[in-house]
């Protein structure tokens, strides 16, 4: 077909391209949006050219670089922790976007994709990593910790120890600065729970879970983290470190049990 050579000759080697850089490319050439369709479809026929999504496409066989078609965008959630090596189950892609799209599974280049929007202010805690070859933007273990509350899903209990020992505190709470309140209590009660296993036997986990939940006045017992927190939004490692110090003290008997 006609300007076929010159669409292989400008275009094979890109990762994506869309209609709009055809036509920019071949501006000259005049060609008009009924015939660039057919051409498309003629190259998708043969098997040579792949549709990413609408008016997105690519000569490429791999589906990590679908994600680019999604620009803002970084794989996170579950990929990321496949891509971190802290998950050893195999994960479909997962390409958080701040761009206005449905979000939703949908197959992209012969796989299932999850599509997440988020909010752009949001849209931080990645870095670029070598993939197969490839680079492409992956959430931190910071942000991947973030993204599973925000998002609402259940981390993995394989990667969850994994992941919390990755995090650094002054790290988390950078990115946690743009994020809803409710998102950051959630963060700093999963890490201060994460420090109570570490510490705690499972009988003290359980008593000290007992002594949490009580709202005694006027008499010593185990401090309440939701009670001094409220009005603190970011992660403080020095509150973390007065109640393990708190902890550590119930199990050596230094609190007043309630009964």
């Amino acid at each position: 077909m006609k300007y076929m050579k010159e669409l292989l000759t400008r275009f094979q080697d890109r990762t994506l391209f869309s209609i709009r850089d055809i036509q920019t490319a071949l501006k000259s050439k005049k060609i008009s949006t009924p015939y660039l369709h057919s051409l498309l479809h003629h190259l998708q026929k043969k098997g040579k050219l792949t549709r990413i999504t609408k008016g997105v496409y690519t000569f490429r066989e791999d589906p990590v670089i679908s994600g680019f078609a999604f620009t803002p965008f970084y794989y996170g959630l579950h990929h990321a922790l496949s891509i971190h090596q802290l998950w050893s189950q195999a994960s479909a892609l997962v390409i958080i976007t701040g761009k206005k799209i449905r979000s939703g599974t949908r197959p992209l280049m012969g796989e299932n994709a999850v599509i997440r929007r988020i909010n752009p202010a949001y849209l931080n805690g990645f870095e670029f990593i070598s993939y197969y070859g490839k680079w492409i933007p992956v959430s931190t273990p910071e942000k991947t910790l973030i993204d599973f509350i925000y998002f609402r899903q259940k981390i993995p209990s394989e990667a969850k120890d994994r992941l919390l020992e990755k995090i650094s505190i002054p790290t988390l709470n950078k990115y946690l600065k743009p994020m809803p309140s409710w998102t950051k209590k959630r963060v700093n009660k999963i890490l201060l729970a994460h420090r109570i296993s570490e510490e705690t036997s499972v009988k003290d986990r359980k008593e000290i879970r007992h002594f949490l939940k009580k709202k005694k006045t006027g008499r010593e017992t185990f401090k309440d983290p939701k009670k001094t927190r409220r009005k603190k939004t970011e992660l403080d490692p020095e509150f973390i470190q007065q109640t393990m110090e708190s902890i550590r003290d119930f199990k050596a008997g230094r609190v007043r049990q309630v009964r």
